[in-house]
């Protein structure tokens, strides 16, 4: 409880001093549109404050339901599949999509080709990832923790969701065209979706129910994503072919190749 009082006492002090702050500063001269403006502050809070429910609505549903030793199992395959799946593949794309996006610039725009290409190559990374995910995840803690029940149901489970990260790509996109309404739609979709399904697949499913929630959650979101880029015609592609899959694969490797295959200076 008293971490629960600090971080309200911290956020009211933050919260008043950023309101001083406010009264304080004369921003009428700036040349803005102040509509323009009072509408995206408002659903840029209105999208944080969805997106705060949603989690806060699984963390209630974990609290009334979920032991405390599967509580630990459970984070601890949330912890494993971030650091064998998410940390790689955001560190990869990080590197790989600026070049990628260069060298495909004369395919399209800039913007839709550099939001599909992060996508697919998220897609390709994170189902690579997952092999490794479950093929030594399970071994880990049955190694390390052998306390935990078997582990190998969670771990697909925790693939399949962070193989949906690629929605980052898409989040990117929407705050890029000042269109945070479509965001705002999609976060009450995943909240509808954990408040409607959380508690049931939770008690019947225990830790797996976690995972299940959260995964039903993001489909429900790429569901809103794919609807909207349907009807507005955005020229976005999701899934990777194998045309791209040779392209990234030769991409990463001019990436990588100079700093293990150097060649020697040249002599006079």
């Amino acid at each position: 409880m008293e971490v629960v009082f600090a971080k309200i006492i911290s956020l009211v002090i933050a919260t008043g001093l950023g309101f001083l702050y406010y009264r304080k500063s004369d921003f009428s001269e700036l040349p803005a549109d102040w509509a323009a403006v009072k509408k995206y502050a408002g659903l840029s809070a209105l999208l944080n404050f969805v997106m705060r429910a949603s989690s806060q609505a699984v963390l209630f549903f974990i609290s009334i339901l979920i032991d405390p030793l599967k509580l630990g199992f459970y984070y601890l395959m949330l912890k494993l599949s971030a650091y064998l799946i998410e940390l790689p593949v955001s560190s990869i794309t990080t590197v790989l999509l600026p070049t990628l996006s260069r060298e495909e610039a004369s395919k399209g725009p800039r913007l839709y080709l550099t939001v599909s290409l992060g996508m697919k190559a998220t897609l390709i990374l994170s189902a690579a990832f997952s092999v490794i995910l479950v093929a030594f995840g399970g071994l880990f803690v049955n190694v390390f923790f052998p306390a935990y029940e078997p582990s190998t149901s969670v771990l697909l489970l925790f693939a399949l969701f962070f193989s949906l990260s690629f929605l980052g790509s898409l989040t990117s996109f929407y705050r890029a065209i000042n269109r945070n309404d479509v965001l705002v739609w999609a976060s009450f979709c995943f909240l509808l979706t954990t408040v409607t399904l959380g508690y049931f697949l939770i008690a019947a499913f225990g830790v797996e129910g976690i995972v299940l929630t959260m995964l039903f959650g993001k489909l429900a979101q790429a569901a809103y994503f794919a609807y909207d880029i349907r009807k507005n015609a955005y020229p976005i592609s999701f899934f990777p072919t194998k045309n791209d899959l040779a392209f990234f694969i030769k991409t990463l490797k001019s990436i990588i190749a100079p700093y293990f295959f150097k060649r020697p200076p040249k002599k006079d």
